[in-house]
Protein backbone atom coordinates (compact mmCIF):
# COMPACT_ATOMS: atom_id res chain seq x y z
CA UNK A 1 0.00 0.00 0.00
CA UNK A 2 0.99 3.48 -1.08
CA UNK A 3 -0.20 4.26 3.11
CA UNK A 4 2.85 1.54 4.30
CA UNK A 5 5.49 4.01 2.42
CA UNK A 6 3.62 7.40 3.61
CA UNK A 7 3.93 6.29 6.76
CA UNK A 8 7.72 5.47 6.95
CA UNK A 9 7.98 9.16 5.83
CA UNK A 10 5.31 10.33 8.62
CA UNK A 11 2.85 11.46 6.26
CA UNK A 12 -0.41 11.61 7.02
CA UNK A 13 -3.58 10.26 5.00
CA UNK A 14 -6.88 11.70 5.62
CA UNK A 15 -8.60 9.07 3.64
CA UNK A 16 -7.72 5.73 1.85
CA UNK A 17 -10.22 4.43 -0.57
CA UNK A 18 -9.92 0.68 -1.31
CA UNK A 19 -11.83 -1.36 -4.18
CA UNK A 20 -12.44 -4.87 -3.51
CA UNK A 21 -9.29 -4.92 -0.96
CA UNK A 22 -7.52 -8.91 -1.31
CA UNK A 23 -4.60 -7.04 -0.23
CA UNK A 24 -6.32 -7.35 3.43
CA UNK A 25 -7.66 -10.68 3.29
CA UNK A 26 -5.98 -13.65 1.79
CA UNK A 27 -3.51 -15.50 3.94
CA UNK A 28 -1.29 -13.32 4.93
CA UNK A 29 -3.83 -10.37 5.38
CA UNK A 30 -1.80 -6.89 5.52
CA UNK A 31 -2.83 -4.24 8.14
CA UNK A 32 -3.81 -0.86 7.33
CA UNK A 33 -0.82 1.50 8.79
CA UNK A 34 -1.36 3.80 11.73
CA UNK A 35 -0.65 7.19 9.79
CA UNK A 36 -4.59 6.71 7.92
CA UNK A 37 -7.58 8.57 9.52
CA UNK A 38 -10.26 7.18 7.89
CA UNK A 39 -10.95 3.86 5.36
CA UNK A 40 -13.86 3.75 3.03
CA UNK A 41 -14.24 0.33 1.32
CA UNK A 42 -16.10 0.07 -1.58
CA UNK A 43 -16.92 -3.60 -2.64
CA UNK A 44 -18.58 -5.06 -5.83
CA UNK A 45 -20.98 -7.90 -5.63
CA UNK A 46 -18.51 -10.28 -6.89
CA UNK A 47 -17.99 -13.65 -4.31
CA UNK A 48 -15.86 -12.55 -1.05
CA UNK A 49 -13.22 -15.20 -2.43
CA UNK A 50 -12.49 -13.58 -5.25
CA UNK A 51 -12.64 -9.63 -3.95
CA UNK A 52 -11.89 -9.93 -0.57
CA UNK A 53 -13.97 -8.87 2.23
CA UNK A 54 -15.50 -6.20 4.44
CA UNK A 55 -12.59 -4.21 6.48
CA UNK A 56 -12.73 -4.39 10.16
CA UNK A 57 -11.05 -3.31 13.43
CA UNK A 58 -8.68 -5.98 13.10
CA UNK A 59 -7.33 -4.78 9.91
CA UNK A 60 -6.14 -1.94 11.29
CA UNK A 61 -3.15 -0.98 13.05
CA UNK A 62 -4.99 1.53 14.52
CA UNK A 63 -7.87 1.07 16.26
CA UNK A 64 -8.99 4.91 16.22
CA UNK A 65 -9.20 4.86 12.36
CA UNK A 66 -12.68 5.18 11.24
CA UNK A 67 -14.25 2.59 8.87
CA UNK A 68 -16.82 2.68 6.08
CA UNK A 69 -18.15 0.15 3.98
CA UNK A 70 -19.97 0.45 1.12
CA UNK A 71 -21.41 -2.24 -1.04
CA UNK A 72 -21.60 -0.83 -4.39
CA UNK A 73 -23.10 -3.51 -6.55
CA UNK A 74 -21.62 -4.36 -10.09
CA UNK A 75 -18.71 -6.09 -11.00
CA UNK A 76 -15.20 -6.16 -9.56
CA UNK A 77 -13.58 -4.72 -12.86
CA UNK A 78 -16.40 -2.40 -13.11
CA UNK A 79 -15.98 -0.74 -9.76
CA UNK A 80 -13.24 2.12 -11.28
CA UNK A 81 -15.67 3.42 -13.78
CA UNK A 82 -19.14 2.59 -11.18
CA UNK A 83 -20.43 6.51 -11.42
CA UNK A 84 -22.11 5.99 -7.69
CA UNK A 85 -18.30 5.19 -6.39
CA UNK A 86 -16.93 8.21 -8.31
CA UNK A 87 -19.41 10.37 -6.36
CA UNK A 88 -18.92 9.11 -3.10
CA UNK A 89 -15.14 9.59 -3.59
CA UNK A 90 -15.29 13.42 -5.19
CA UNK A 91 -17.62 14.19 -2.23
CA UNK A 92 -15.59 12.70 0.67
CA UNK A 93 -12.38 14.76 -1.01
CA UNK A 94 -14.51 18.08 -1.32
CA UNK A 95 -16.05 18.00 2.21
CA UNK A 96 -12.00 17.09 3.52
CA UNK A 97 -10.72 20.17 1.67
CA UNK A 98 -13.42 22.08 2.97
CA UNK A 99 -12.97 20.99 7.05
CA UNK A 100 -8.79 21.64 5.90
CA UNK A 101 -9.90 25.17 4.59
CA UNK A 102 -11.92 26.17 7.65
CA UNK A 103 -8.91 25.06 9.57
CA UNK A 104 -6.46 27.43 8.11
CA UNK A 105 -8.56 30.43 7.97
CA UNK A 106 -10.56 30.35 11.32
Amino acid sequence: LVAETCNEKNIKIKALFLLDPTYLSRPFPGKIPDNVEKVICFRSNDPAWLVGGKISKENLENENTAIKNINIGGSHVGLPNNEKLIEIIEREIKESSLRFAYKVNK
